[in-house]
């Protein structure tokens, strides 16, 4: 004879078994619904809709941001990425947030690293629905033809005959400057009217030739313009207008995969070397201040160089801000220091034996700089 009340122990077992598995199933719903909020360096990024009068039809714009990370001292610095989508923006927004984490604590205000704290990374482009992004993908000829339409400085063949200026491509170039960069500073990231700003441009392929548009639409708005694979071999009219320009007031960084010369699905023109370098040559009779030479990345091509385009191009934006803050000159014009330099400072800051500070664009003098400060900083904190 068992104990009284036996017969319900496995009654009793069957309301546990159940309990905990709906305690488990709900733990794994949320679990499941935490996962799915999205990757933490991209979570701060929000999207707007904003649409410019542009001839033969509005031009419907998405304009993404990434505000910065942190709230430290010194000028705004905005980073306005053309065409952000699929590639770009995410890329930027993901690597500025990276690298203000690594950086922080590691490094001197001074240095340039300390910079990616500030940075605020504005996108501006199509608007999803026009080459149906999702998640899920997007419909790569429509994105072609919308580019193809909006971006050259003349009319694509695909789209008008006869290669008349592209109106809707000043249109968007002028609107970048007069619209979209008010909106952004002020609405979207809650920047003060009036404050200082150092902005860069970012663009890749046609998108840079829309970039080097605004720049010569607009000088000295953008202090910085990063140029990869320009696509001035479909459009070399374009370069009679940088030779005529004044751009002392625009450093420009040319960025070009090693093998974009090579016969490949991921190249577009085998002349891309050849125009760069000549785009490089009419920077510097523009006077451009960093006397711009194309920075080769090795083992890539036209499509898979993006994301080194925007890693090299926002450690030279950060270099850039750092070096004018350093000598008290926004517009990188100006080269007569205006504050203290110590005098290990003065040694680091000469240039390397055979180097032109201004051609090299000071990469003699900051990389030496910055490393030596981490090198302290991190055996300070023994890591």
């Amino acid at each position: 004879m068992g104990l009284p009340g036996a017969r319900g122990f496995p009654a009793l077992a069957c309301v546990a078994a159940v309990a905990g598995g709906a305690a488990l199933y709900a733990l794994s719903t949320r679990a499941r619904r935490k996962r799915r909020r999205g990757v933490a360096g991209t979570r701060r990024c929000r999207k707007h809709r904003l649409t410019i009068e542009c001839a033969g039809g509005d031009l419907a714009l998405d304009v993404s941001v990434a505000p910065a990370v942190g709230r430290h001292a010194g000028d705004a610095l905005v980073v306005y990425v053309l065409d952000p989508e699929p590639v770009l923006f995410g890329a930027a927004a993901l690597f500025v947030f990276g690298q203000a984490g690594y950086f922080d604590g590691c490094c001197a205000p001074e240095d340039p690293e300390a910079r990616f704290a500030r940075v605020h990374v504005v996108g501006v482009g199509h608007a999803a629905e026009a080459f149906r992004l999702t998640e899920r993908g997007f419909d790569r000829l429509r994105l072609r033809d919308h580019r193809r339409r909006d971006f050259p400085p003349f009319e694509h063949p695909t789209v008008a005959p006869g290669r008349n200026p592209n109106a809707r491509a000043a249109a968007f170039a002028d609107a970048l400057v007069d619209v979209v960069a008010p909106f952004a500073e002020r609405d979207l990231l809650g920047l003060s009217p009036g404050a200082p700003v150092r902005r860069c441009v970012l663009g890749a392929s046609y998108s840079a030739v829309l970039a080097l548009q605004a720049v010569l639409r607009r000088p000295r708005h953008f202090e910085d313009a990063v140029l990869g694979s320009p696509s001035v071999c479909f459009d070399p009219e374009i370069l009679d207008d940088v030779r005529a320009a004044n751009l002392a007031g625009t450093r420009c960084l040319v960025v070009l995969g090693g093998d974009e010369a090579a016969a490949g699905v991921g190249n577009v023109h085998s002349g891309m070397a050849r125009y760069a370098t000549e785009l490089c040559a009419a920077l510097r009779a523009a006077g451009a201040p960093n006397a711009p030479r194309v920075e080769l990345v090795p083992g890539e091509d036209h499509t898979s160089v993006k994301l080194a385009l925007v890693s090299k191009g926002l450690a030279w934006f950060a270099r850039n801000a750092a070096r004018a803050e350093a000598l008290a000159d926004p517009g990188g014009g100006d080269d007569s220091p205006t504050v203290a330099w110590s005098p290990t400072l003065r040694k680091l800051a000469a240039p390397a034996d055979g180097d032109s500070e201004e051609e090299s664009d000071n990469y003699a003098f900051w990389p030496r700089y910055s490393t030596e400060r981490r090198a302290a900083a991190m055996a300070h904190s023994g890591s």
